[in-house]
């Protein structure tokens, strides 16, 4: 790997951790001025990861499914099946 390949690898990483603490303190944001004691909380907390972790997830799922043009990328109108014959 070339020097600046090795540099754009650890500039992803970063950029993904900072995206990561982000979101936590966004998370904890929230949280903080949403609840009136802890276990609001942390229930409050919890969700907004749960929902982040969902969203990150249907993300790499779609980049997946466009990549290898398959599911409902497979083809150009977005069908998943074609229509039954009459």
């Amino acid at each position: 790997m070339t020097t600046a390949g090795y540099i754009f690898e650890v500039e992803l990483r970063l950029r993904a951790a900072e995206r990561e603490f982000s979101d936590s303190l966004a998370a904890i944001h929230q949280a903080v001025h949403g609840s009136s004691d802890f276990e609001e909380f942390k229930t409050a907390y919890l969700e907004a990861e749960k929902g982040r972790r969902q969203q990150r997830y249907s993300v790499r799922e779609a980049r997946k499914h466009i990549e290898s043009a398959s599911e409902e990328f497979a083809s150009d109108n977005g069908v998943l099946e074609p229509p039954a014959s009459p």
